[in-house]
């Protein structure tokens, strides 16, 4: 299927449809995408203006969000895909590695209103994994943002859903490094402390099984992938160690049907509860006992600088443990 899309000359895709039924052709109001060109006179001059009117996000709510692209065999097709002609509800887009066009833009989107959910780095051009290696990291945290948003209709093909673009990311030699369910190797501790999108409430572990629990292909639901994985670690003290990270598969490619994993850690533990909040957002907290009964609370599930980027959890029976993978060099007494 990879290789279907990624050595097409175009891909045509009817972006606004629901279904087959509905093609690439809807009913529009051409006056909302046409320009409106306005006249002014200024040191007997004449001045013309085109001007563009379009609601916010206008990119991310034809196409990043539409219902083709949040099918989860989808997103592989249109990152592999050389060129795509999008057709949605309101306009028709283009994209290549080289721009993102509309017709309301001929020219280019915006680079703001096309960047990808929870990455600061705008970007002009489609989704690809076609990168530098030093922008790699950065870009497979903006497919896995988007990708774990997708719905597959059997969850097992979750991982086997986004096996095309793996391999092709192994084969091109974009990274020398080793898939693991969903994460690479190297700098693998930073990639464990991914967490589940908060806005999100109903979540559960995919079965049968899919991805050992450490990987985000495990969950059904949205995540965001910690940024300390692409971002310079300057002003961070890595307190965890990984030992050994093994995934094991049923098939010769080792990119799906995983079967089982083995994470070996080294670090500093703290034994812990777990109480549900009050609050809407965060599902729980996770105390460390030594704290239980004092004021410092540490938050799994929170965004706070101190705590954010530091967990690995693991629960043996009743009991939970911390791990502590990274902390600021600045941790205002937290350790």
């Amino acid at each position: 299927m990879g290789l279907i899309y990624g050595n097409a000359c175009c891909n045509i895709a009817s972006t606004w449809a629901k279904d087959g039924a509905d093609g690439c052709f809807s009913e529009r109001d051409t006056r909302i995408i046409d320009p409106l060109i306005e006249s002014t006179t200024e040191d007997n001059r004449s001045l013309y203006y085109r001007v563009v009117l379009h609601p916010d996000h206008h990119y991310q709510n034809d196409i990043t969000f539409a219902p083709l692209n949040r099918r989860a065999w989808v997103v592989q097709e249109r990152y592999l895909a050389r060129r795509q002609l999008s057709f949605s509800k309101r306009q028709v887009y283009w994209e290549c590695l080289q721009l993102n066009a509309s017709e309301q833009h001929p020219d280019g989107v915006s680079p703001l209103d096309s960047r990808a959910p929870h990455r600061d780095g705008p970007t002009t051009a489609k989704p690809s994994m076609e990168v530098h290696i030093k922008d790699f990291a950065k870009a497979w945290c903006a497919l896995v943002d988007l990708y774990s948003q997708c719905d597959a209709t059997r969850k097992s093909d979750k991982l086997i859903a986004l096996a095309g673009l793996a391999g092709e990311i192994w084969k091109n030699k974009t990274v020398a490094d080793k898939y693991l369910a969903g994460l690479w190797r190297s700098k693998v501790d930073t990639q464990l402390c991914w967490r589940a999108d908060g806005r999100r409430i109903n979540r559960s572990r995919i079965s049968p099984y899919v991805a050992p629990t450490w990987s985000w292909a495990s969950l059904d639901s949205p995540v965001v992938s910690d940024a300390l994985y692409f971002w310079p670690q300057e002003g961070y003290i890595a307190l965890g160690e990984v030992l050994d990270a093994v995934v094991y598969s049923s098939d010769n490619t080792k990119l799906h049907s995983f079967t089982g994993s083995k994470l070996v850690l080294r670090g500093i533990a703290f034994r812990a509860h777990a109480m549900p909040t009050q609050q809407t957002f965060f599902e729980h907290l996770w105390i460390p006992s030594y704290l239980h009964n004092l004021y410092r609370i540490t938050s799994f599930d929170s965004a706070t600088k101190s705590t954010r980027r530091l967990l690995k959890w693991r629960s043996i029976g009743t009991r939970i443990y911390l791990m502590l993978m990274h902390i600021p060099t600045e941790s205002d007494g937290l350790i």
